[in-house]
């Protein structure tokens, strides 16, 4: 199971999104075509995160970890805020709201992250 999960991660990395595929997602229109496909390439991220901590092969530290790292990008922040409530309707089940709360988490705590000042600012002045 492990090595079929890993070999549709490679297949999702290495897929192209092209501009055609905007049609599908009417929630995307307002887009450029590279922010769309940054948020495609996003949601393959997700959902294979997602299929990986449903199955039990990602637990939930490593969720968190996961989480926290992909949110540290501008984009994947960008692609949180606009997908989250789409996700938020389409949770099913304990492990489905443990995902999406470990994401919103992760979310809120990056950007209360870029909120605060930093300890660097005025360090050696």
């Amino acid at each position: 199971m492990r090595l079929a999960t890993m070999e549709m991660h490679h297949r999702m990395l290495t897929e192209e999104s092209g501009p055609e595929l905007a049609e599908l997602y009417p929630y995307l229109a307002a887009l450029t075509e590279a922010d769309r496909v940054r948020f495609l390439h996003c949601n393959k991220r997700v959902t294979f995160w997602h299929l990986q901590f449903r199955s039990g092969l990602l637990d939930e530290d490593a969720l968190h970890r996961v989480a926290g790292a992909f949110m540290e990008s501008a984009h994947a922040r960008a692609y949180w805020q606009r997908a989250a409530p789409i996700q938020r309707r389409g949770v099913h089940g304990k492990r489905g709201h443990q995902f999406v709360n470990a994401m919103e988490d992760a979310f809120h705590k990056a950007l209360r992250a870029l909120s605060e000042p930093s300890d660097l600012v005025g360090a050696g002045a």
